[in-house]
């Protein structure tokens, strides 16, 4: 089995309720300390559920996964990404290629995991909304509690303001234009969404709205601002490309001929502000991130 492979065994009768680290041990020929660093590195799943201690108790029959040969990836100290902490907030400047919460191989690695571990906050921070790992930018996490859910609620009530920065192939259709294309999921490739035609959502796709500004206009390129009126999976990337302006790096929904041309080096799309209320004071709080160095030249630099 090749790293990052989750290997899955069936705990069998012998080991019915037996804690978790005994039978990863007895399952997967592990020591214990290998045994409880898979489990604190959020890379053991039993069933559909992500293991949090090893001394959970596991039933004939389950499905216990993991990779034996697991490894986090290095993350570098977090604290220079911190831009906004206090004592309900955590909001952080996410780089490009980290994956904002637990994977479906592991925790560890990823943005809300070295938040934890790093200690940036006085609180445990909970996930309240993602980035593609692929994006850079903006990311809030919340205290658990009313925090939480007071920003939450904004969330699905629409009262969180986002602005993007990306640099598309092609050229803009107009100043400004707005795509409201449905989304779902494609049956075939779980991990593409596609865009459906315009008009009523279907049975099955989900209402999708986002709002483009033309910054700046190159040879064969443009560089937009997006504002996405609703939260869908990858919605940025899905809107752009169904209008012809694949977003720079996109290898899901980019044209790979193009990028080879312009050698992008990553997926040219950067959560640049997010504006909200805060969740205990009520105060307007607006959190901006910088366009980072790997996508210098762009019009808004």
């Amino acid at each position: 089995m090749a790293a990052g492979t989750p290997l899955g065994r069936t705990v069998p009768a012998t080991l019915d309720g037996k804690r978790l680290d005994r039978v990863l041990m007895a399952l997967f020929l592990l020591t214990p300390q290998r045994a409880s660093e898979l489990i604190a590195q959020g890379a053991v799943f039993v069933g559909r559920r992500r293991a949090r201690h090893g001394t959970q108790r596991v039933r004939a029959g389950q499905l216990v996964r993991t990779d034996p040969d697991y490894v986090p990836p290095p993350v570098p100290s977090l604290t220079d990404r911190v831009l906004l902490v206090d004592e309900a907030l955590l909001v952080l400047d996410k780089p490009a290629g980290m994956p904002t919460g637990p994977t479906l191989s592991a925790a560890a690695g990823t943005l809300l995991f070295e938040a934890r571990r790093q200690r940036l906050c006085s609180f445990q921070p909970c996930e309240v909304h993602r980035l593609d790992a692929l994006t850079s930018g903006v990311v809030a996490f919340v205290r658990p509690g009313a925090a939480l859910r007071n920003l939450m609620e904004q969330f699905r009530q629409g009262q969180v303001h986002k602005r993007y920065l990306c640099r598309v192939h092609g050229t803009a259709p107009g100043a400004v234009f707005v795509s409201r294309a449905p989304l779902r999921q494609d049956p075939r490739r779980p991990q593409r969404v596609l865009a459906l035609p315009e008009g009523p959502t279907p049975a099955g796709a989900r209402a999708a709205e986002t709002h483009f500004g033309l910054l700046a206009q190159g040879p064969g390129y443009c560089d937009l601002e997006a504002r996405p009126r609703t939260g869908r999976t990858h919605q940025i990337r899905v809107h752009l490309s169904a209008l012809g302006l694949p977003v720079w790096g996109d290898p899901i929904y980019g044209n790979p001929a193009l990028d080879r041309q312009q050698a992008p080096g990553r997926l040219w799309l950067h959560a640049a502000e997010l504006a909200f209320r805060h969740p205990v004071s009520g105060r307007p709080v607006v959190v901006r991130a910088e366009l980072p160095p790997d996508m210098a030249g762009f019009a808004a630099a």
